[in-house]
């Protein structure tokens, strides 16, 4: 669990600033355009082949009929509220810079993330420019250093985790 926590802690801050380093990087180039041309078609089509995927898993195994045996066991809340797609994307959008870091809302994160990439792009050759540049890549710089820390520290997780699954078996 601590492990977990720590990774989790440790992500989407990580994202976040790669996003903005990348975007502020690339920016205006014509390199950008085509990067992003692909990244869509690549992310509309894993989307299209997951659905794909999923609804044929759904034709093939046919979960409406499965035993009762077997989802008796299964403890799954239903949800009481339901979000109109309007809805979903507009608590997307965030109104408060503060709030997509706090709710852990990450496609609101990636999308101010992608904004200030952009400006950061657009801004024109300055020291502060740079100063703002340098500062994101030094926070950057350090969570990398964390990771790394986490993944040396990777093995003692998977002997933690595999003592807690081994108690609770026995």
């Amino acid at each position: 669990t601590i492990y977990t926590r720590l990774f989790q802690l440790l992500a989407v801050p990580t994202i976040v600033l790669a996003v903005i380093t990348t975007l502020a990087s690339l920016g205006k180039s014509a390199e950008a355009g085509r990067i992003f041309k692909h990244t869509i078609i690549y992310t509309l089509l894993t989307t299209f082949v997951a659905a794909f995927v999923g609804l044929l898993l759904f034709v093939i195994i046919k979960p409406g009929i499965l035993p009762l045996s077997v989802v008796e066991n299964t403890n799954i809340e239903q949800q009481t509220t339901s979000l109109s797609y309007a809805e979903h994307i507009i608590s997307v959008i965030p109104n408060n810079i503060i709030r997509p870091f706090l709710d852990g809302n990450v496609l609101s994160l990636l999308l101010l993330a992608t904004a200030i990439g952009f400006a950061l792009a657009y801004l024109p050759e300055s020291d502060k420019r740079k100063s703002v540049l340098n500062v994101l890549l030094g926070l950057q710089d350090i969570l990398f250093i964390l990771i790394k820390g986490l993944i040396w520290a990777l093995p003692l997780g998977i002997v933690a985790f595999a003592a807690q699954l081994a108690s609770q078996l026995s």
